[in-house]
């Protein structure tokens, strides 16, 4: 069911691509630079990540510490991402924030059910699709497609609309190729 193709980089990325030191802005794990590549000549952006088991963790801690405030507050974000997670500066001990609240629904009393569906279809909990009232702990599915992220390096599914969604998680999942697992 799988429309890609990876197609897995054997040389190091300067081969290809003249890289700048001109930073674009700040995300999870790393800064994005600017690079050109050298065939055609087009200005790209580059995600430089510093990766390690320690940095994966903390990362994941707060996040779920931000959630967790959120969740004691009655609030639920409904689309926890890696682009709504942003360093609070360049700085080594730089704090990172939850962004962007368009989504976000407070649900104090009974009568603030969420029903609405809305979502990022890569991070989307299954109930936010159905016909059914749905609550803040959609935003735990949400984590756990954040930590897959951290983890492997890749979307666990990749849809291509939001229907495409709604069928991969109510008929459980995309098929994976035999090695998928052994590929890092």
């Amino acid at each position: 069911m799988s429309n890609f193709n990876k197609i897995i980089k054997t040389t190091p990325i300067t081969d290809d691509y003249d890289i700048s030191n001109t930073v674009l802005g700040l995300g999870i794990n790393g800064k994005v630079v600017e690079c050109k590549d050298k065939k055609r000549g087009t200005k790209r952006a580059l995600k430089v990540l510093h990766d390690s088991v320690k940095a994966r963790r903390e990362i994941m801690h707060s996040i779920c510490v931000a959630v967790r405030h959120l969740h004691d507050s009655s609030i639920a974000h409904r689309d926890i991402k890696p682009e709504n997670l942003l360093y609070s500066s360049m700085e080594p001990n730089a704090v990172l924030k939850l962004t962007d609240f368009g989504f976000a629904k407070e649900t104090s009393t009974a009568a603030d059910t969420l029903q609405t569906p809305c979502y990022t279809p890569y991070y989307v909990a299954p109930e936010v699709l159905g016909p059914e009232k749905y609550d803040k702990s959609c935003d735990i599915w949400s984590l756990g497609v954040v930590m897959y992220i951290l983890l492997c390096g890749q979307y666990t599914q990749v849809p291509q609309t939001p229907l495409y969604t709604n069928t991969l998680l109510r008929e459980g999942g995309d098929t994976w190729p035999d090695d998928f697992y052994n590929r890092r």
